[in-house]
């Protein structure tokens, strides 16, 4: 999906607090992206209902 880059002085160490926001973080980005990608996928499947509804209201009677 992408990358996640987190920089400290060379002479510390990441904290379980720090460690733990940070995957907090990461899952949230996670939980986002995949939200964007459902809710283009519906909008995808909207667009195709919608291109459909059409066709069947610009057939003649006996077509339907």
């Amino acid at each position: 999906m992408g990358d996640l880059w987190l920089f400290k002085d060379i002479d510390s160490l990441f904290t379980e607090m720090e460690i733990h926001l940070v995957q907090q973080v990461a899952n949230q980005c996670a939980i986002a992206l995949r939200q964007a990608r459902l809710y283009e996928a519906v909008q995808a499947e909207v667009r195709e209902l919608q291109r459909l509804n059409q066709l069947k209201d610009t057939n003649p009677p006996h077509l339907r």
